[in-house]
Parts: structure tokens; sequence; C-alpha cells
């Protein structure tokens, strides 16, 4: 299921505009949707496994990890003054930036 998850964020980042994506996807988690969810789910799940192939995790997360919570904490965050170029980075970027300060391993 995860890989599943994983190639649907990914088909999905593909459908975003190019030129703002994590205005898109800010858009998008915004309403909470289940594509915002499963983008989100995927990045976390693409960290899980890239730890598993290089024996070095980024993201410490526990069990009961849920991209809904993650995704109101990016809308958040960038809702937050000074922080409105994040809406023109890379989505996926911030999202793992946001799972390395959220769930750090120590």
């Amino acid at each position: 299921m995860g890989l599943l998850l994983t190639a649907t964020a990914l088909a999905l980042q593909v459908a975003a505009p190019q030129e703002e994506p994590a205005r898109y996807w800010y858009n998008e988690c915004s309403k909470q949707t289940l594509t915002c969810h499963g983008y989100v789910r995927g990045v976390f799940e693409a960290t899980q496994i890239l730890a598993g192939q290089s024996g070095s995790k980024l993201v410490c997360a526990p069990d009961q990890f849920s991209a809904s919570s993650m995704a109101a904490y990016m809308v958040k965050t960038m809702n937050e003054p000074g922080n409105e170029e994040m809406k023109t980075m890379s989505f996926s970027g911030l999202v793992i930036a946001a799972l390395e300060s959220s769930y750090p391993c120590k």
C-alpha cells in the first residue's frame, strides 16, 4: 500500500502546475483534500523507503503518523507572517522540512 501511495503522490506532483507547486498544494491542503493527504503521505513514505535503503533515517515519526495533521501544520506554517515565499517553493521539499522539524531523529 505504501508504494501505491508514493506512486500516486508522484503522479499528482506531475499534475500540479510547475511554476507554483507549493501554491497549488497549499490550496489543496487548505481544503484538507484526499489529494493533499495522499501527497503528504507519499512524501513521508518515500523518506521511509530511502531510509531503509541508505540505513540513515531523516524522519522518526510515530507509528500513528497522520497526513491530515501534517497537512494542517503545513498550511498553518505557510500562513505565518514572513512565510509567504514558501508558496513559491517545492512542496515536496517543504513537506520533508516539516517532517524533519516535527519528527527529528534524536
